[in-house]
């Protein structure tokens, strides 16, 4: 998989850190709410969590939720999301509460 390095050039995907793939992840998708899950593929299976925590320490506001999800069959399960807001969005411009991505 490319992606464009901090010099503008293709570069693989490894030439990152778990951190800076996260961040960049979260700004190609402002304001829309991504599955938890979809993390693991970029920030790592065990340290997503920790890399979403860097990315608020360096500035970024990431925002979460946790909702419940019924099934058909009458069970549930809870649903973990979040969403990368970009400091120069107005409020009015955010997608709703109900749109979410599941990226993989």
């Amino acid at each position: 998989m490319a992606v464009l390095s901090r010099r503008g050039n293709s570069v693989m995907a490894d030439t990152f850190t778990l951190r800076e793939r996260v961040a960049a992840f979260l700004r190609q998708h402002p304001n829309r709410w991504i599955v938890a899950t979809s993390f693991e593929s970029v920030g790592g299976r065990q340290g997503w969590r920790t890399r979403l925590s860097d990315c608020r320490r360096l500035g970024m506001q990431i925002e979460n939720r946790v909702r419940m999800v019924r099934l058909e069959d009458g069970s549930s399960y809870k649903l973990s999301e979040y969403r990368y807001v970009p400091p120069s969005e107005p409020v009015e411009q955010r997608l709703p509460l109900s749109e979410s991505v599941s990226v993989g």
